[in-house]
This record gives C-alpha cells, structure tokens and sequence, in this order.
C-alpha cells in the first residue's frame, strides 16, 4: 500500500495505513511503501522504499516485495536524509524487538494507529499483553525524515491461557514466540 506519495502529498494515507492493518492483520499483512510519483525535478529524493535483497535481480525484489523484506523513508526537501536500518534482532526469551539504525533520535512504536512505545528495544510481551490479533510498527524519527518498517503480526494460538508473538514482517518471519497469558 502506497503510505507516502510524492513527499507527504497525502496526510491521511498513514491513517488509512494503519487502519487496514487494524482490520488484517495479522492473518494478512499489507506492506508499505513509499514512492516519488516524480513529475517535476521538485519531486525527486524525498520517498523511497529500500528492499532487503541477497543480490539484484527482478526475482529478488519481487519476492522482497511478497515478503514484506522492505522498509521506507520519507524527507520533507530533496536535500535532507531520513534515518536507515542497519539491523533488527528478535529476542525470543526476553520478547523484545531491537532496531538498530543511524540518524534518528526517536523510535516509535505504532499499533492500531496509537503510539504505544518509545526505544530502540521494544518489549512485545509487556506491551503487547491481553493482544488477540493485531501487529506493531516502528518508525524511526530523524532531523530530517522518517524511517517506517513494516508491520510485525502478534496473534493468539487456539490453545488456551498461550500468547504467540508472531514477529514477522522487515525480514520475513524472524521468530515465533508462546508465552502463557495470565
């Protein structure tokens, strides 16, 4: 789904955005994009989308894009840099989720279209606690722009009293978590 377009030309698209998520995830993540829609000069280096690729080639990058093996950036002028991804690490036994990246000052994370976190590290069983099905999203917040992963699914297993965390999304499926609900 198209989350940014030609700059933000389209404010409400993130509302939208989280608003589909809300309502399928996580049987059914829908990735986010980023895209120029260039038809001026003036258009160009605020949006892009980077895809996690093992080499270039139109296989990988369509599979990437199946996978949601992406994220994307936003900048409000052609001259600005919006912050990267260098990593993202699953701690199964602690649940946490940890981002690791340059040029931001804050990471956000997004569920259901509220903040519901800040840090790099993301603790998904104390935050995600009582949860049935939704997801979470991070944001990297810059100077100069804005960093969006994908969404991350967190679902519930049919067995009683067990949670699932499942991390899925940025890489692929990173981990599968089940701890007892209380």
């Amino acid at each position: 789904m198209e989350v940014y377009n030609q700059g933000g030309r389209y404010p409400n698209d993130r509302i939208k955005w989280d608003q589909v998520l809300t309502e399928l995830m996580p049987d059914r993540p829908v990735w986010g994009y980023s895209n120029g829609d260039t038809h001026t000069t003036a258009h160009l280096g605020r949006n892009w989308s980077v895809f996690l690729l093992p080499d270039l080639s139109e296989e990988n990058v369509q599979d990437a894009m199946v996978d949601g093996e992406s994220y994307f950036s936003y900048t409000p002028t052609q001259d600005a840099a919006a912050p990267t991804i260098s990593s993202i690490v699953v701690d199964q036994s602690a649940g946490t989720i940890a981002i690791t990246g340059a040029g931001h000052t804050e990471t956000r994370w997004i569920s259901e279209g509220t903040q519901i976190a800040t840090g790099d590290t993301f603790d998904y069983f104390a935050s995600m606690a009582g949860v049935e099905d939704s997801y979470v999203r991070a944001e990297l917040h810059g100077p100069t722009g804005i960093t969006y992963t994908q969404p991350f699914g967190i679902g519930v297993v049919p067995e009683p009293n067990t949670i699932m965390m499942m991390v899925a999304g940025l890489f692929g499926l990173l981990a599968c978590s089940w701890r007892k609900r209380s």
